[in-house]
């Protein structure tokens, strides 16, 4: 099961829409990105007449404004659910899962083998928020969305997801308690908030005395909650755009009170949109916003027998998910081995073929190192090409043959001077031979500095050779620029 979850969250969906209608209205929020950078594509609000189907009316308005998405979430109305505070005594999540609707049981009319349940918040001081909500009306609710084509994978309760709307724009801690009021036609959720907890979630409905008992509600919570009363209260939802409302809830709870349009917090590019249906769009947003949170952290209540066949065709797309990106893996793997090998033959080849090159070019020259065939036939052929160099350098200009000339008509005058080597390099040419006679190689010195073909000549070596009574010599000289 971990693998299975590792990979959902891997494959967490970048796109999410959120479906929800009651009595009244049908709302639906396409979102993009991620919870800490939300982004509203599409959006749609419309009323829904009394008697209309609401399947014809999600099938109608998704021909005009499709959604593209990659996760749905839909919830039912809170007034057809069943929320309760439980105390517990056991920590295990998991095992409570199992459980909760079994602990719900007391508190509903019916068996628990007729409700589907889940935890809406986790457990703190041994109590916790759970829901129940009976199968047939999850079954009809289904039905009709996937009549129209849509088919969620998360079903929730409607006011909860403003409780994951505040989390994912506000953060997980909270410095102090705040009141969320949805302000709706025939009743008002209420819920409050600290430390990143739903810690309360009640539903009033319609009577003269509403505002009273919102009033008394958190009256009793500040009471059970000694040292830290609730600071703020957030209206939102169709009715909360007018400002009686929001002066009635402040002055009956003597606590600050504004008008919270989430909308105004994320990001859209959406034009023509009142504060009027944005308040009442803020919980298909919470929805969507769910659908880019781990599945395993939201209240979900297609679970059991909903989620049976949902969870094996899950396992099957992971599977064959797992084995495909293995067999890819594969053949990449196995394209790489061949193409490595077949580069390795080719190079082997043309190490071959350069020690055969090398051997024939440069007869006895040591055999170059495997692996290092090229590099010490360039070095070679480089040594080859310096002997040459004099000749490059007076083709290409770099030494005048008229120096060469030059020398040679000043050597002829002095026939008792024999020249045996004669070295060229750029511009400095050196030469040395043997004489009988130190002055003659004084006034070839001086014939040298005079001509203007060549520049500082000096006599740079001397050698007596007393077997042969002669004198060897060295000078160097360079040509003029």
């Amino acid at each position: 099961m971990r693998i299975i979850q590792t990979f959902k969250d891997a494959l967490a969906a970048r796109s999410s829409a959120g479906v929800y209608w009651d009595e009244s209205s049908i709302g639906m929020v396409q979102i993009s990105g991620s919870l800490r950078s939300l982004e509203i594509e599409r959006f749609v609000s419309a009323p829904l007449q009394e008697g209309m189907n609401p399947a014809e009316a999600v099938k109608e308005i998704l021909s005009k404004e499709p959604l593209r998405y990659e996760k749905l979430v839909s919830a039912v109305p809170a007034s057809q659910a069943v929320i309760r505070q439980l105390e517990v005594h056991f920590t295990d999540l998991k095992k409570l899962k199992k459980a909760i609707k079994y602990q719900v049981e007391p508190f509903i009319p019916g068996s628990a083998e007729d409700i589907v349940a889940d935890i809406i918040a986790p457990i703190h001081d041994g109590r916790l928020l759970s829901t129940a909500l009976d199968k047939r009306i999850l079954s009809e609710h289904l039905r009709i969305l996937r009549s129209a084509g849509m088919n969620p994978e998360i079903t929730a309760v409607s006011e909860v997801s403003l409780y994951y709307l505040y989390k994912a724009l506000y953060g997980e801690e909270t410095p102090h308690a705040v009141c969320i009021v949805n302000v709706l036609p025939n009743r008002m959720g209420v819920q409050v908030i600290r430390n990143g907890r739903l810690e309360l979630l009640r539903l009033i409905e319609t009577s003269p005395s509403i505002i009273d008992h919102l009033g008394q509600t958190l009256r009793i919570w500040n009471q059970r909650n000694t040292g830290e009363e609730i600071t703020e209260i957030l209206v939102t939802g169709p009715l909360a755009a007018q400002v009686s409302v929001v002066e009635g809830i402040e002055n009956a709870t003597h606590t600050k009170a504004r008008t919270w349009n989430p909308l105004d917090l994320v990001k859209h590019k959406l034009n023509g949109l009142s504060e009027e249906v944005g308040l009442s769009l803020c919980i298909p947003l919470g929805l969507a916003v769910m659908g880019l949170m781990p599945s395993r952290l939201v209240l979900n209540l297609q679970k059991d027998e909903f989620e049976k066949r949902k969870g094996r065709g899950l396992k099957t797309h992971v599977l064959i998910f797992t084995f495909s990106l293995v067999a890819i893996l594969a053949i990449s793997f196995t394209k790489i081995y061949m193409r490595l090998h077949s580069y390795e033959a080719e190079h082997d080849r043309l190490g071959k073929a350069i020690t055969q090159v090398f051997a024939e070019a440069f007869p006895g020259s040591m055999k170059p190192l495997k692996g290092r065939e090229l590099s010490q036939m360039k070095q070679k052929i480089s040594e080859e090409k310096g002997q040459y160099k004099w000749a490059h350098d007076v083709l290409s200009g770099k030494l005048s043959l008229d120096s060469i000339l030059s020398l040679s008509n000043i050597l002829a005058g002095y026939p008792g001077i024999s020249v045996d080597q004669i070295t060229i390099e750029d511009k400095k040419i050196a030469f040395g031979g043997h004489t009988t006679s130190f002055s003659s190689l004084d006034k070839l010195k001086e014939a040298l500095s005079k001509s203007p073909a060549f520049s500082n000549a000096r006599l740079t070596g001397t050698k007596m050779d007393k077997k042969d009574n002669s004198i060897s010599f060295q000078f160097s000289m360079e040509t003029p620029s």
